[in-house]
């Protein structure tokens, strides 16, 4: 059985063990060293940082900056361990690192801090509620977080800065529950772009400003959507799951109810219809009763005349 003081300890073991990949082999090593990195070169322990970071061990990385002087250290392209296990995706670390008191808003050689190079939902929600973030800060091309995940489709993401507070007006001062501060007074990229251009030259505008909308007046964007006839809305919504079950099961109206009542508005139900309905029970909506005025559904869906609306009541348990 290997023994402690059998061990020499030198930066070769060090770099062999890591580089194994071998979570056993690399517990067995620093339970070995007595969990003292006094082993090891400044060197050495600073690549290991980089490589818990990329392999998110939690362990090594808690071995590694246990003395707090490596928290803040960049690898080549200026990013910290936060902002690596910020893109990779690892909320524990991330957690950890932000008690630790990691700067979350440090940018990389790019301009991009921690929450631009997020894509993680539970990441990006640990970020938002650091009380040190700068929603608003702004990249080497002057992009936003906002902006970057507008650029990049990321919808969930774009939603969850939205409500957040993230500002995607031009002028700082459009947004009320922003804090976004600019010497210029505009937040604008270096295209010259608030987060509502780069919306609509990506098609997202009409979502961006319902999003926007609804956090404004503290309303569900499907509940928006909905009561201002908007269903091309409700289904881009619904399209890109930025909707979870949790939030619209109990929404007021009763989403579905009203819904139905407005196709019965209509002369023709369109393909869109059948979908919308669809997602809509998916999300776990009430197929019976209406929740606010107590009509049966099926009965209203028999009304319209449509087999393939009772035929998806009934089969999300419409009696």
């Amino acid at each position: 059985m290997e023994t402690k003081n059998a061990v020499q300890f030198n930066d070769t073991i060090f770099f062999k063990t890591i580089a194994s990949g071998s979570i056993a082999k690399i517990h067995k090593l620093l339970r070995l060293c007595d969990q003292k990195t006094t082993h090891f070169s400044n060197h050495a322990l600073n690549w290991a940082v980089f490589e818990a970071c990329n392999i998110g061990y939690n362990h090594l990385l808690q071995f590694v900056l246990q003395d707090g002087t490596r928290l803040e250290v960049r690898d080549d392209n200026g990013n910290s361990p936060l902002m690596i296990c910020s893109a990779k995706g690892f909320p524990g670390i991330v957690g950890k690192l932000l008690r630790l008191g990691a700067d979350v808003n440090a940018k990389n050689s790019n301009g991009d801090t921690s929450l631009m190079l997020a894509t993680s939902r539970e990441v990006i929600e640990l970020l938002l509620q650091n009380r040190r973030l700068h929603l608003d800060e702004q990249n080497s091309t002057g992009n936003t977080a906002l902006m970057s995940a507008i650029e990049t489709s990321h919808l969930k993401k774009v939603k969850l800065l939205i409500n957040a507070g993230a500002n995607p007006n031009r002028q700082v001062g459009e947004c009320p529950q922003s804090s976004s501060f600019s010497l210029s007074g505009f937040l604008i990229n270096n295209e010259g772009e608030s987060a509502f251009d780069v919306a609509k030259r990506m098609g997202f505008d009409k979502l961006l400003d319902l999003l926007y909308r609804a956090k404004l007046v503290n309303l569900n964007p499907l509940q928006l959507a909905a009561v201002k006839n908007d269903f091309d809305s409700c289904i881009t919504l619904l399209k890109y799951k930025l909707c979870d079950r949790e939030e619209t099961q109990n929404l007021r109206p009763d989403i579905l109810c009203y819904v139905l009542k407005r196709i019965q508005q209509r002369d023709a139900i369109l393909s869109s219809d059948i979908e919308f309905v669809r997602e809509l029970c998916r999300l776990g909506m009430d197929v019976n009763r209406c929740q606010c005025c107590a009509k049966s559904l099926i009965e209203l869906v028999l009304n319209i005349g449509s087999y393939e609306l009772a035929k998806i009541l009934c089969a999300y348990g419409a009696s």
